[in-house]
């Protein structure tokens, strides 16, 4: 198979004409969930928290597709594996 064909089966699926994806639907109605419940209250450090609440799940739905192959996981995620390890620690996935 020729090399840009298959990099071009890696990529997922873009959403039909400028249609948000699932994920970008869901993400907006959580994160605005989130935001109407602070009330006016000060917060900060919400780009780290919606990336901690992103990352574990994804890591372990990813894992279990690899069947645990984490180099597999690791391109299928775009990462390094040394990358997804050190994230997997960080969320005591290893």
């Amino acid at each position: 198979m020729p090399r840009g064909v298959r990099a071009a089966s890696r990529r997922p699926p873009s959403p039909p004409s400028g249609l948000p994806s699932e994920l970008a639907t869901a993400l907006t109605s959580a994160v605005t969930a989130y935001l109407e419940s602070l009330d006016g209250h000060p917060t900060s450090g919400l780009y780290d928290l919606v990336l901690q609440e992103i990352e574990a799940p994804l890591f372990r739905l990813v894992l279990a597709y690899t069947e645990g192959n984490r180099s597999r996981a690791a391109r299928l995620l775009g990462l390094s594996r040394e990358t997804l390890l050190k994230k997997l620690a960080r969320h005591d996935l290893r």
